[in-house]
C-alpha cells in the first residue's frame, strides 16, 4: 500500500503569485439582462415560472426558484453541460437525456429564471487551481 501526503491548502495558495492592489484595469459596464428579453419571457411563459415563484414575498419566491430548479434537474458533477448554455435549452437536454448538470450548469439555469422574473442575479463560477 502507498501512502501520499494531502497538500494543504493554505500552503498551496501561499505559493501562488501575489495580488497586486495596484493594477487598474478598465473593466467593461456589467448590465443585468432585461426581463422583457424575448429569450426570457419565453423562458418565464414556457416553464409558468410566476406559478412556481407564487404570490409570496420576495424572499420566498426566490427560494420556490430555487427549489423548482433543484427538483427539476438533478446535479451531476461528472459531465459537462450541454453547449447551448441557457436555461430552457439544459432543462430540455436533462429532460430528454435524463441527465443532470454540474454546479455551473444548475447556476446557469437558476440565474436565467431570476433573470426571467425580473430578480437582478449573476452565478459566480470558480475554476480550479
Amino acid at each position: 500500500m502507498q501512502y501520499y501526503q494531502v497538500p494543504d491548502y493554505i500552503d498551496t495558495l501561499r505559493k501562488g503569485r501575489k495580488y497586486s492592489d495596484s493594477e487598474q484595469g478598465d473593466l467593461p459596464k456589467f448590465m443585468y439582462q432585461d426581463m422583457e428579453h424575448p429569450d426570457l419571457v419565453s423562458l418565464r411563459k414556457k416553464y409558468n415560472l410566476d406559478s412556481i415563484a407564487g404570490q409570496a414575498s420576495e424572499l420566498q419566491q426566490i427560494l420556490n426558484l430555487r427549489h423548482w430548479v433543484h427538483n427539476t434537474i438533478q446535479h451531476d458533477g461528472q459531465n459537462n453541460n450541454p453547449a447551448i448554455k441557457n436555461a430552457d435549452h439544459m432543462i430540455q437536454a436533462c429532460k430528454g437525456r435524463n441527465r443532470g448538470l454540474n454546479c455551473r450548469g444548475l447556476a446557469i439555469t437558476l440565474n436565467d429564471c431570476y433573470l426571467a422574473m425580473g430578480y437582478k442575479s449573476r452565478y459566480v463560477t470558480c475554476m480550479p487551481r
